[in-house]
């Protein structure tokens, strides 16, 4: 099941798992709060928590809540970790009152998501962060646009039809990305993954220096550095 959700499993999925929570705690950090221990913060997309097992260093389990669209993850997570709060997610609005948390993260979610998606969401989370509040997640980096020009031309034929739907062309979509659009190839995921809203995605730094304040939130970082396999990204919610 870990293989499943993020490719990886055992000591290696909670390692890469790790650095993102380390990184996440230090943009807190930053931003003014000096300990997790009094934040309120939501799993979003909390598959089989992984990084909800790794936070509970630093935070309590009351403070701390997932949710996922699987109701299988929500199963999982409740059995594993009875003393967490698990719940399903669906259609925004969340069910959360506004200014709820200090931070909502999210783990290779919106490297998922279509355009529209990421939208909704990002603006939904606005309304539930308190003032000042954070949105830390990842999103593939841009030079992943070289694999799907492997793909595209690939012995896959599952990935070489995507990819021929989307309309790729490997220069047109580099020049994109130099312009600051949010790229997306709609695969789907199978369950109630559907490909009018999952496969994979490049949001770039630059379309969310533009379209950020649009929906409540400003940008904090962007990083695409080695130590990670998915670009860092965090955005708050102006603290007025």
């Amino acid at each position: 099941m870990q293989d499943q959700f993020v490719g990886s499993n055992g000591r290696a999925a909670l390692n890469e798992a790790s650095i993102f929570c380390e990184k996440l705690r230090e943009a807190a950090m930053k931003c003014g709060q000096d300990t997790l221990a009094n934040c309120r913060l939501l799993d979003f997309g909390v598959g089989w928590g992984r990084l909800y097992r790794i936070l509970l260093n630093h935070c309590t389990p009351h403070s701390l809540i997932g949710v996922d669209i699987d109701s299988k993850c929500v199963q999982l997570c409740s059995e594993a970790m009875p003393y967490g709060t698990f719940q399903l997610s669906g259609d925004p609005p969340l069910s959360f009152a506004p200014a709820t948390f200090d931070i909502v993260y999210a783990y290779s979610v919106f490297s998922h998501l279509a355009e529209h998606a990421f939208r909704t969401y990002m603006s939904e989370f606005a309304r539930i962060l308190k003032p000042g509040g954070l949105v830390v997640f990842t999103t593939l980096k841009g030079p992943h646009l070289d694999a799907w020009h492997r793909l595209s031309t690939g012995s896959d034929p599952w990935y070489v039809e995507y990819l021929k739907r989307a309309g790729f062309d490997h220069e047109g979509w580099l020049a994109r990305r130099a312009n600051g659009e949010f790229l997306y190839v709609p695969t789907g995921g199978g369950d109630m993954r559907d490909s009018s809203f999952y496969g994979e995605a490049v949001v770039t730094e630059k379309f969310l220096i533009e379209k950020a304040p649009e929906l409540g939130l400003s940008v904090v970082a962007f990083e695409e550095r080695d130590e990670m396999p998915q670009a860092f990204v965090v955005l708050q919610r102006p603290s007025n």
